[in-house]
């Protein structure tokens, strides 16, 4: 599907540019359901615009990291980045929903950047072991 884009004001932010530019490419392969982004005053709208309301959600970026923690993390990123706050949804439920139904799209976050970093992820999750200690 091809993402339509609506900017609200004609000022843009090009701190992690490349990096949103990345996952914005990965989410325009959004198939079923509908997913519009908020950030800032630019607004992108992904996927099926005749989508029914319960496959329908609005994201909201509260801090750029998102775009990192995607890029180089994927759908774990995605993830930890809510966990941070970085993103806020109005039904989170159906986001969660969404991603599973576009299985392309959820593989394709683990590529890239996301395959470079996972060595790196899975070295410091095995350093987080569980013990008596805590």
């Amino acid at each position: 599907m091809t993402t339509k884009i609506r900017t609200r004001s004609s000022v843009t932010n090009s701190s992690g540019s490349w990096l949103r530019q990345q996952v914005l490419k990965r989410f325009s392969q959004l198939e079923t359901g509908q997913i519009t982004l908020v950030d800032g005053d630019q607004e992108w709208q992904f996927g099926d615009s005749q989508a029914p309301s319960e496959l329908s959600a609005t994201v909201t970026v509260t801090n750029q990291q998102l775009y990192r923690y995607v890029a180089l993390g994927g759908s774990i990123g995605a993830a930890e980045s809510y966990m941070a706050g970085d993103w806020q949804a109005d039904d989170l439920t159906t986001v969660v929903r969404i991603f599973v139904l576009n299985q392309t799209l959820l593989n394709n976050m683990e590529r890239g950047m996301a395959r470079l970093s996972a060595p790196l992820f899975r070295w410091l999750h095995k350093r987080n072991r569980n013990t008596r200690d805590g």
